[in-house]
Protein backbone atom coordinates (compact mmCIF):
# COMPACT_ATOMS: atom_id res chain seq x y z
CA UNK A 1 0.00 0.00 0.00
CA UNK A 2 1.67 3.33 -1.42
CA UNK A 3 -0.14 6.60 1.19
CA UNK A 4 0.11 10.06 2.46
CA UNK A 5 0.42 10.27 6.18
CA UNK A 6 -0.73 13.78 6.30
CA UNK A 7 -3.65 13.30 3.92
CA UNK A 8 -4.64 9.83 4.60
CA UNK A 9 -4.94 8.82 1.59
CA UNK A 10 -3.88 5.83 -0.17
CA UNK A 11 -4.04 2.85 -2.86
CA UNK A 12 -4.44 -0.68 -2.33
CA UNK A 13 -3.21 -3.46 -4.34
CA UNK A 14 -3.21 -7.21 -4.17
CA UNK A 15 0.15 -9.36 -3.53
CA UNK A 16 -0.67 -10.75 -7.12
CA UNK A 17 -0.13 -7.05 -9.25
CA UNK A 18 2.81 -5.32 -6.94
CA UNK A 19 5.03 -6.59 -10.47
CA UNK A 20 2.55 -4.43 -12.39
CA UNK A 21 2.70 -1.75 -10.12
CA UNK A 22 6.71 -1.94 -9.80
CA UNK A 23 6.80 -1.68 -13.75
CA UNK A 24 4.35 0.96 -14.22
CA UNK A 25 6.68 3.13 -11.37
CA UNK A 26 9.58 2.22 -12.81
CA UNK A 27 8.77 3.72 -16.58
CA UNK A 28 9.04 6.88 -14.56
CA UNK A 29 11.45 6.47 -12.68
CA UNK A 30 14.10 3.63 -13.87
CA UNK A 31 15.56 1.74 -12.08
CA UNK A 32 19.17 3.32 -11.13
CA UNK A 33 18.55 2.96 -7.32
CA UNK A 34 18.99 -0.95 -7.43
CA UNK A 35 21.84 -2.25 -6.27
CA UNK A 36 24.44 -4.86 -8.39
CA UNK A 37 22.96 -7.55 -6.52
CA UNK A 38 19.34 -6.55 -7.07
CA UNK A 39 19.97 -6.00 -10.89
CA UNK A 40 21.76 -8.98 -10.89
CA UNK A 41 18.44 -11.18 -9.55
CA UNK A 42 16.39 -9.79 -11.93
CA UNK A 43 18.80 -10.20 -15.20
CA UNK A 44 18.50 -13.81 -14.12
CA UNK A 45 15.13 -14.64 -13.11
CA UNK A 46 12.25 -14.86 -16.27
CA UNK A 47 9.56 -15.80 -13.94
CA UNK A 48 7.67 -13.52 -11.54
CA UNK A 49 5.80 -16.05 -8.82
CA UNK A 50 3.89 -13.05 -7.50
CA UNK A 51 2.07 -12.64 -11.08
CA UNK A 52 2.31 -15.98 -12.06
CA UNK A 53 3.74 -15.13 -15.33
CA UNK A 54 6.90 -14.69 -17.47
CA UNK A 55 8.40 -11.40 -17.48
CA UNK A 56 7.85 -10.92 -21.21
CA UNK A 57 4.37 -11.41 -21.08
CA UNK A 58 3.66 -8.93 -18.38
CA UNK A 59 5.92 -6.21 -19.92
CA UNK A 60 3.67 -7.30 -23.69
CA UNK A 61 -0.11 -7.05 -21.39
CA UNK A 62 0.82 -4.01 -19.42
CA UNK A 63 2.63 -1.97 -22.42
CA UNK A 64 -0.51 -2.84 -24.23
CA UNK A 65 -3.24 -1.58 -21.59
CA UNK A 66 -0.81 1.69 -21.44
CA UNK A 67 -0.89 2.17 -24.76
CA UNK A 68 -4.64 2.26 -24.78
CA UNK A 69 -5.08 4.35 -22.11
CA UNK A 70 -2.47 7.17 -23.23
CA UNK A 71 -4.27 7.43 -26.48
CA UNK A 72 -7.45 7.77 -24.19
CA UNK A 73 -5.94 10.38 -22.14
CA UNK A 74 -4.81 12.49 -25.38
CA UNK A 75 -7.96 12.03 -26.91
CA UNK A 76 -9.86 13.81 -23.94
CA UNK A 77 -7.76 17.29 -24.62
CA UNK A 78 -10.44 17.72 -27.05
CA UNK A 79 -13.85 18.67 -25.14
CA UNK A 80 -15.86 17.21 -27.66
CA UNK A 81 -14.63 13.94 -27.12
CA UNK A 82 -15.14 14.10 -22.83
CA UNK A 83 -18.64 14.27 -23.71
CA UNK A 84 -19.01 11.61 -26.10
CA UNK A 85 -21.46 8.89 -24.60
CA UNK A 86 -19.02 5.92 -25.23
CA UNK A 87 -16.04 7.88 -23.44
CA UNK A 88 -18.27 8.56 -20.27
CA UNK A 89 -19.63 5.22 -20.24
CA UNK A 90 -16.18 3.23 -19.97
CA UNK A 91 -13.40 6.03 -18.81
CA UNK A 92 -15.53 8.19 -16.45
CA UNK A 93 -12.38 8.02 -13.83
CA UNK A 94 -10.20 9.32 -16.89
CA UNK A 95 -12.60 12.06 -17.75
CA UNK A 96 -12.65 13.55 -14.00
CA UNK A 97 -8.82 13.24 -13.73
CA UNK A 98 -8.71 15.03 -17.10
CA UNK A 99 -10.47 17.76 -16.13
CA UNK A 100 -9.62 18.26 -12.35
CA UNK A 101 -5.88 17.91 -13.06
CA UNK A 102 -3.40 21.01 -14.24
CA UNK A 103 -2.35 20.65 -17.67
CA UNK A 104 1.11 18.75 -17.82
CA UNK A 105 0.16 15.41 -16.55
CA UNK A 106 0.89 12.16 -19.15
CA UNK A 107 -0.29 8.66 -18.55
CA UNK A 108 2.12 6.31 -17.36
CA UNK A 109 0.22 2.82 -17.67
CA UNK A 110 -2.43 1.22 -15.27
CA UNK A 111 -2.59 -1.88 -12.63
CA UNK A 112 -5.38 -3.97 -13.82
CA UNK A 113 -8.68 -4.37 -11.33
CA UNK A 114 -8.85 -7.60 -8.94
CA UNK A 115 -11.49 -8.58 -7.24
CA UNK A 116 -10.28 -7.17 -4.22
CA UNK A 117 -8.94 -3.83 -5.69
CA UNK A 118 -10.20 -1.30 -8.02
CA UNK A 119 -7.94 -0.44 -11.06
CA UNK A 120 -5.16 1.69 -11.04
CA UNK A 121 -4.47 4.49 -13.13
CA UNK A 122 -0.91 6.00 -12.74
CA UNK A 123 -0.05 9.23 -14.04
CA UNK A 124 2.91 11.67 -14.12
CA UNK A 125 4.61 15.24 -14.70
CA UNK A 126 7.75 16.86 -14.26
CA UNK A 127 7.81 16.94 -10.37
CA UNK A 128 5.68 13.61 -9.35
CA UNK A 129 3.32 10.59 -9.93
CA UNK A 130 0.02 10.27 -9.07
CA UNK A 131 -1.94 7.09 -8.57
CA UNK A 132 -5.41 7.16 -8.90
CA UNK A 133 -7.71 4.19 -7.40
CA UNK A 134 -11.65 4.44 -7.08
CA UNK A 135 -11.41 8.39 -6.53
CA UNK A 136 -8.68 8.28 -4.34
CA UNK A 137 -5.47 9.60 -5.44
CA UNK A 138 -2.44 9.60 -4.06
CA UNK A 139 0.74 11.82 -5.04
CA UNK A 140 4.55 9.77 -4.94
CA UNK A 141 7.54 11.64 -5.24
CA UNK A 142 9.98 10.45 -7.68
CA UNK A 143 11.86 10.12 -4.76
CA UNK A 144 9.69 7.65 -2.98
CA UNK A 145 9.05 5.66 -5.88
CA UNK A 146 12.48 4.50 -6.28
CA UNK A 147 12.24 3.70 -2.63
CA UNK A 148 9.26 1.90 -2.88
CA UNK A 149 11.15 0.14 -6.02
CA UNK A 150 14.29 -0.64 -4.09
CA UNK A 151 12.15 -1.52 -0.84
CA UNK A 152 10.01 -4.28 -2.63
CA UNK A 153 12.81 -6.12 -4.70
CA UNK A 154 14.88 -5.99 -1.18
CA UNK A 155 11.41 -7.31 0.66
CA UNK A 156 9.83 -10.00 -2.26
CA UNK A 157 13.16 -10.55 -4.35
CA UNK A 158 12.87 -12.71 -7.15
CA UNK A 159 9.29 -12.71 -6.66
CA UNK A 160 9.14 -9.49 -7.83
CA UNK A 161 12.33 -8.45 -9.57
CA UNK A 162 12.04 -9.97 -13.19
CA UNK A 163 8.93 -7.19 -14.08
CA UNK A 164 11.92 -5.18 -14.14
CA UNK A 165 13.93 -6.94 -16.12
CA UNK A 166 13.18 -5.14 -19.48
CA UNK A 167 14.48 -2.10 -18.16
CA UNK A 168 17.48 -4.13 -17.19
CA UNK A 169 17.89 -5.53 -20.44
CA UNK A 170 17.26 -1.90 -21.65
CA UNK A 171 20.37 -0.67 -19.76
CA UNK A 172 22.66 -3.48 -21.25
Amino acid sequence: MFGSPERRAHICVKYSEIPELLYVLAGAVGISSLTESQLKEARECDFISFADEDYRSLKERVDGWGVHYRKVWKMLDDEEMRKNATMVAYHTPLIRLKETLPAGWDYLGMVRPTAEYSLIHVLYNSDSILAYQAGRGVMIGYDDAKEAIRFSVDRQGACVSPALRPYVEQKS
